[in-house]
C-alpha cells in the first residue's frame, strides 16, 4: 500500500512535472492531458503463502487511475515478474500527484521506471 520509491530521474524538460529523487512522489504543475507508462519487475518476498497476486497501480491525489494498473499470481518465491501498464491521466486543476502503489502482499521491486509526459491541454468539446 506504500508508494514505490524512484531513485533518480532520467531526461526531464519544462517544469510541468517535478520529482525528487528518492520519493515516490510526481507533481503536475500545469492541467492538461498526460501519457503514464510503467514498467517495473516484481517479486514475492520469502515468506509469502503461495499462491499470491501482487500488482502495482497507479494513483492521481490518492485515488486509483482506472486501467492504470498491472498484477500477477505468482506461484513460488523463486518467480519474477514483469508489470507494466501504460494510461492517459487527465489533470484538470494543479497541482497533483501521482504516485505507484503496490498491492496484494509483501514484495521487492526493481528495475523500475515511470514515464509522464505532456500530450496536451485537456479538449473543450
Amino acid at each position: 500500500g506504500n508508494p514505490l520509491i524512484f531513485d533518480r530521474n532520467s531526461a526531464t524538460y519544462g517544469s510541468d512535472i517535478s520529482h525528487t529523487n528518492g520519493t515516490g512522489t510526481f507533481t503536475i504543475q500545469q492541467p492538461g492531458v498526460y501519457l503514464a507508462n510503467f514498467n517495473g519487475a516484481l517479486s514475492p518476498s520469502a515468506e509469502t503463502d503461495f499462491p499470491v497476486n501482487l500488482g502495482v497501480s497507479l494513483t492521481q491525489d490518492g485515488s486509483s487511475v482506472p486501467g492504470a494498473a498491472s498484477q500477477h499470481t505468482f506461484q513460488s518465491g523463486s518467480e519474477t515478474a514483469t508489470v507494466s501498464f501504460t494510461s492517459p491521466v487527465t489533470v484538470s486543476s494543479a497541482p497533483s500527484t501521482l504516485e505507484v502503489i503496490g498491492t496484494g502482499g509483501s514484495y521487492t521491486y526493481g528495475t523500475t521506471s515511470l514515464t509522464l509526459q505532456r500530450l496536451g491541454d485537456i479538449p473543450t468539446t
